[in-house]
């Protein structure tokens, strides 16, 4: 729900101008939605979801006869014109602009409040937005969410709209999302009890065609078993549908075209350009996926599947299938196992496509990268190339893809190079690149990306440094770097003022990035397994806003005395390094809570640590203890909850923490 007038441009970063936490009854904070720039955007744990859509306001008394039999929110949303939504942003007033963006917050954070009180009742919210919040909030650890989740996914698959399910079709893999059982549980107990059968034996004699089975696979390996495809193309409620079937079957096939509410189909190592005329008469059909090592082109029919939105293909084919590219509808492409040849120009007619995933492939002799067409991909928003030993570079064209928000290349070790017009890509937000190690460099144009927001480079051990222009990624919140020997950013990191998480992994380096103490708004720092590095650099100690520093299985043979002058710190770890004492110095960490030292060489605990006014646990499994100073009494009277002294040879605890639960020796 964009109200941002585009000739303004926005020249002081992103501003916050109101700010709502959202609770469940539990009072446990689930979203908070803030009002940044004139648009309401929902964070969970500050990470950004880009996923707020604008909501109706209300129902006109005129309109309240078209809602009678409505099932959901999308009813209302399909029926609503909202004046708002579709205003001419440019021809209202200043004041009457942040008017509309006051209301429109109250509104979003009115709606998502009632949706989490009402236990995630994705009736209640436009599915579209429902679904990928509560499956972020699972993967976050959230249990309950992860369990109504499924709950909902089972519910509005088999009672939802139409366009509900084809959302949930093309967004979810189902099958991996739920268990055994709970699949099952979307069945009246006679149906699944013969589902059950028919996935352990194969036996699909046992099939009735009056049964409501939504999604079923075919493995038939004999043509005796084709005999039951007329009995198959007559189950009314099936959707979803795998096929594995003998050689010349074409004859056989064509009673599937009676399937016409199947949204997807699957054809794996059979004949497929039979089925492929089939599939074009299925109206409904929005996924498909053919995996075949044989050559095949698709009918020229195929441009007639109006809703095919997503179409994978994995083989051994040499030509990039014919009439592909007038499947004008199509938004994912997803393209494994081949020869650059296969992909051709062609693929520069798809240009509708959204998302396109290019996997195992190779190119042919001469070919070091993509073709050019790639470039008219203009509506592209996530590419993915990978396991592409051949590749070694990205065409010049790339820079034209300014709708692309996410890019991942992986597993393609003759990587060499990003292009020079890589700076042109306006709207990339996510920047993966792993396992690539022939990677020297990035261009200079790479600090022009205004929107990136995560940087992660993992298995490039040749990369050094980063050009110059890095300290220009304004916008830039999360760098993760592994196994590369990155020794220092560039001079200008300080304009990095939105950076608030590094991670450094498997550093090569003997020396960590000095200039990272530039970086005022960072709040954690995580280094690890990275035995090169002997201390912490002093420009650290000026990191204002630090909370939380990690330095696990590093090469320090001393406590990092200048990080006790980062006075913000409320989270230190030090685990699996050669640490010997605890300096006073420690003391001067007012807010510290919790202080990891695990598998190091103390032998005595400094007795001011008692003394921290915050700290609330400490853990020193696996040291050189043998006692607990008697000064460590005063913890009981705090907020202190524990002392982990696992893996120490204790032989004195003051008899006062003896029958204390606070410290823990076994």
């Amino acid at each position: 729900m964009s109200h941002e007038n585009p000739s303004e441009k926005k020249k002081f970063g992103p501003k916050i101008k109101k700010e709502y936490t959202i609770k469940d009854k539990r009072g446990k904070e689930v979203l908070t939605v803030k009002l940044i720039d004139g648009e309401s955007r929902i964070f969970i744990d500050d990470e950004e979801l880009m996923l707020c859509k604008f909501v109706p306001l209300a129902i006109p008394a005129e309109d309240l006869p078209k809602f009678k039999n409505i099932e959901s929110i999308n009813d209302v949303i399909d029926h609503l014109d909202y004046s708002l939504a579709h205003a001419d942003w440019k021809e209202l007033s200043e004041k009457k602009r942040k008017e509309l963006e006051d209301l429109d917050f109250f509104v979003n954070c009115s709606n998502l409040q009632a949706w989490v009180e009402h236990d995630y009742d994705t009736r209640l919210l436009d599915y579209r937005l429902s679904f990928p919040i509560l499956k972020r909030l699972a993967k976050k650890g959230d249990e309950h969410a992860w369990m109504r989740f499924k709950e909902e996914l089972i519910e509005r698959w088999c009672h939802g709209s139409t366009e509900v399910k084809e959302y949930l079709w093309e967004s979810y893999d189902i099958l991996k999302e739920l268990s055994e059982e709970e699949y099952y549980s979307m069945y009246e107990p006679k149906t699944a009890k013969i589902l059950k059968e028919v996935d352990k034996n194969r036996d699909y004699s046992v099939i009735r065609e009056d049964m409501n089975i939504r999604y079923l696979s075919l493995y038939m390996e004999n043509r005796d078993e084709l005999a039951l495809l007329p009995t198959i193309s007559k189950l009314p409620k099936l959707m979803a549908l795998k096929l594995k079937l003998p050689p010349h079957s074409k004859k056989d096939v064509k009673c599937l075209k009676n399937l016409q509410n199947l949204m997807y189909l699957k054809i794996e190592f059979c004949d497929a350009e039979p089925l492929l005329e089939i599939a074009t008469s299925l109206k409904n059909l929005g996924r498909l996926e053919i995996v075949t090592d044989d050559q095949f082109h698709f009918p020229k029919e195929a441009g007639n599947l109006a809703k095919l939105t997503f179409l994978r293909i994995g083989g051994k084919f040499k030509e990039f299938p014919k009439n592909i590219s007038t499947m004008r509808s199509l938004k994912e492409l997803e393209l494994f196992g081949s020869k650059y040849e296969a992909l051709s120009e062609e693929i520069g007619k798809m240009t509708n496509l959204e998302k396109l995933v290019i996997a195992c492939f190779s190119a042919k002799e001469g070919t070091t990268g993509l073709p050019d067409s790639i470039g008219n991909l203009t509506k592209v928003k996530e590419i993915h190339l990978m396991f592409c030993p051949s590749l070694k570079r990205l065409p010049d064209s790339f820079g034209n893809l300014t709708s692309l928000e996410f890019l991942y290349i992986g597993d393609c070790p003759s990587f060499e190079q990003l292009p020079d017009s890589f700076g042109n890509l306006t709207s990339l937000e996510y920047l993966y690149i792993e396992n690539c190690p022939s990677l020297e460099q990035l261009p200079d144009s790479f600090g022009k990306q205004p929107s990136l927001k995560k940087l992660e480079i993992i298995n490039c051990p040749l990369l050094k440094r980063f050009p110059e222009s890095f300290g220009y990624l304004t916008s830039l919140k999360e760098i993760i770097i592994e196994n590369t020997s990155i020794e220092d950013f560039p001079a200008n990191s300080e304009k990095l003022t939105a950076l608030k998480k590094l991670e450094i992994h498997k550093h090569l380096s003997e020396y960590l990035p000095a200039r990272i103490g530039e970086l005022k708004a960072i709040k954690t720092i995580r280094v690890e397994d990275s035995p090169k590095i002997k201390k912490m650099p002093s420009s650290w100690a000026s990191l204002t806003s630090l909370e939380d520093l990690v330095m696990n299985n590093c090469g320090l043979t001393e406590f990092p005395k200048r990080a006790c002058d980062i006075q913000s710190l409320k989270f230190l770890s030090l685990n699996h390094n050669k640490i010997e004492s605890i300096p006073d110095d420690i003391l001067k960490l007012k807010n510290l809570r919790i202080l990891r030292m695990h598998h190091n060489k103390i032998k005595e605990l400094n007795p001011c640590l008692a003394d921290l006014p915050s700290i609330e646990y400490m853990s020193f499994r696996n040291n050189l203890i043998t006692k607990v100073p008697k000064k460590f009494v005063k913890l009981v009277k705090t907020p202190f909850k524990t002392l982990n002294l696992r893996e120490n040879s204790v032989h004195y605890v003051p008899p006062e923490l003896r029958t204390s639960l606070i410290v823990k020796l076994k």
